[in-house]
């Protein structure tokens, strides 16, 4: 469709008829190239509309000019009609009121914000107090809304920002919400990498480590998980000092509470087990080959 021929004649039309304004018919003021694009307050840049013409033509100037945040902006106020019975504005139909809001809410998602602007921001939340009817109306809002990633910059100017400052103590009721929430959300990978990070070197004690065996005791893993460990394992190389450690002779009994509690659980039968004439070692026959018999031969 040719926008730019329509709005020539719509103007064409207007300016032929050498209309005044009067208490009997009624006219918008318009301007012809719009002042955002250059145009003038001057007499031959404005011409009288019809309430119709008016929107028609704003609306054209939106299609010819969709970038534009000023005539996107015109065009919505439009739609906006207010004080029906004051002024015999043109009423568009929802489709067109609903094309104006959703671009113009696009329009707003994506501008960006000047300093001054989120100072504004900034100033107007500052102590804020919300509401329970705040909170929930929030949440409902941003339900199924997805969170945009944060980059490694922003992560590293929220930590810079929150330096020095000291928090409140956690009470028992907020800790269990953390909590919970933390055991329904998946971690992600920065997140993963900070806690490996602050977790190297440390020394747990025997009551945690106990802790941990309790915990995973009976722990099934899902086939999605065993599928993420295979893919993470395949190729892997082990470095010269993991192969050695693999080579030495394991002590007397050893494996044997694993093999003792898959015999109780029913995932193996009875292993036969073989001694090595080196070293006299007793072992399964499925690990008595990998570590003895000529791997202790010259020893």
């Amino acid at each position: 469709m040719n926008y730019q021929k329509i709005y020539d004649q719509i103007i064409d039309r207007a300016q032929k008829e050498n209309r005044r304004k009067s208490k009997e018919v009624y006219f918008e003021r318009h301007h012809i190239i719009p002042k955002c694009l250059g145009g003038s307050n001057e007499k031959s840049n404005l011409v009288l509309l019809t309430a119709r013409e008016h929107f028609l033509c704003h609306w054209i100037l939106y299609r010819l000019h969709p970038t534009n945040s000023k005539l996107l902006f015109a065009f919505k106020m439009m739609c906006d009609v207010q004080n029906r019975e004051r002024m015999n504005r043109f009423v568009p139909s929802s489709r067109i009121v609903a094309e104006a809001r959703e671009a113009f809410s696009t329009l707003i998602r994506t501008l960006p914000k000047t300093e001054e602007t989120k100072q504004k921001i900034s100033k107007a939340n500052l102590g804020r107090i919300w509401t329970e009817e705040a909170r929930k109306n929030h949440k409902e809002g941003v339900k199924g809304c997805k969170k945009p990633t944060r980059t490694p910059e922003h992560l590293s100017k929220i930590s810079e920002a929150l330096k020095g400052k000291k928090k409140k103590p956690f009470s028992e009721e907020h800790k269990r919400k953390i909590s919970e929430t933390l055991s329904k959300k998946q971690k992600t990978s920065v997140h993963l990498l900070r806690i490996s990070e602050a977790l190297k070197g440390r020394e747990l004690t025997e009551e945690t480590k106990q802790k941990i065996r309790e915990k995973n005791t009976g722990k099934k893993h899902t086939e999605e998980t065993k599928q993420k460990m295979r893919e993470k394992n395949t190729g892997k190389k082990h470095t010269e000092e993991t192969k050695q450690k693999m080579k030495h002779p394991k002590p007397v009994g050893f494996g044997e509470k694993v093999r003792q509690r898959n015999l109780d659980r029913g995932k193996l039968g009875p292993l036969q087990r073989l001694q090595c004439p080196h070293c006299n070692v007793e072992m399964s026959i499925n690990n008595i080959y990998r570590f003895h018999f000529d791997n202790c031969k010259n020893k």
